[in-house]
């Protein structure tokens, strides 16, 4: 990891970056099968041994968005495996609608913390 990538000498301890698939640019738009994530770089010298950044209790990740899976490059071979023998107009306006999916994803442990101040978001 590039000491760029981490925070800077005015930055709290660690930062967040979005992973995402960037085989988008070639045509394959993997975040729409769920290939998206957080990723926290903390400051050298910063970090717990265990698990995450020294100053910080608890962390917790949440992603807003709209999937549309229609979009995945798994579409066909999730139909072929879970609609074995279906004909399905994948052009449906219907079809199109309920592969849209409003999700909020990420992970949320415990909301508990000894000290609210020193949880992370």
């Amino acid at each position: 990891m590039p000491e760029r990538a981490g925070p800077g000498p005015n930055d709290p301890s660690s930062l967040l970056w979005l992973y995402h698939d960037h085989a988008v640019d070639m045509g394959v738009p993997g975040t729409q099968a769920g290939l998206v994530g957080p990723l926290v770089i903390t400051r050298r010298g910063a970090a717990r041994e265990e698990d995450g950044p020294a100053d910080v209790d608890n962390e917790f990740f949440t992603f807003f968005t709209l999937f549309n899976e229609n979009d995945s490059p798994y579409l066909r071979r999730d139909l072929a495996r879970f609609a074995p023998g279906r004909h399905l107009d994948l052009g449906n306006a219907d079809f199109q609608d309920s592969d849209t999916k409003s999700s909020i994803d990420g992970c949320s442990p415990a909301t508990r913390s000894a000290d609210p101040s020193q949880r992370g978001w």
